[in-house]
């Protein structure tokens, strides 16, 4: 087949990653597919008839192959969703996990709330307010993860990684 359509493309790799034993061939299928061509996965579905170019096939290839033998979605992609944002991974960089998760939401439960703000616009009613308020702070969390996600990428392996990600964490909560 000498031009293969995103439909033909995630079919053939749906079969070759269910023969190499993948828990779950399709929805992988969809992301590596997504991540070579650039698109989000609901435009695959919008787009079957679109022909790959040479480099989205040659991309797709690979990523097909290291996904077969066995490597994490999250290394081949270069990024793991972590709550609210996306975290950029790498061989050597711990991929989160839903656990980790869990003791994130812990842990800002744990922090004393953060100081009311005041608004200088009377217009914004108390719920928009809120709503505004919810979003700084889940975005200063998201941030805070966002850096220290970014550091652990360029330290070391071991304890230095591990070190590095707990005096940033510390330094996050103080800073509150």
């Amino acid at each position: 087949m000498d031009e293969w359509t995103i439909k033909a493309a995630l079919d053939w790799t749906v079969g070759y990653l269910g023969r190499k034993g993948d828990e779950n061939p399709r929805l992988m299928a969809e992301r590596l597919l997504s991540a070579a061509c650039d698109m989000p996965r609901i435009q695959l579905y919008v787009n079957f008839d679109r022909v790959l170019t040479p480099q989205e096939r040659e991309l797709l290839r690979g990523y097909v192959t290291r996904r077969g033998a066995g490597e994490p979605l999250q290394y081949i992609t270069g990024e793991a969703p972590f709550r609210h944002i996306t975290v950029k991974v790498a061989p050597g960089v711990l991929i989160p996990r839903p656990e980790t998760e869990v003791l994130v939401s812990e842990a800002l439960a744990m922090l004393p709330p953060a100081p009311k703000r005041i608004a200088f616009d009377s217009t914004i009613d108390a719920w928009e307010g809120d709503l505004l308020k919810a979003v700084q702070e889940e975005t200063s969390a998201a941030e805070s993860l966002a850096n220290q996600a970014e550091d652990a990428a360029h330290w070391g392996t071991g304890r230095r990684r591990r070190a590095a990600s707990l005096s940033a964490t510390r330094r996050s909560i103080n800073a509150q």
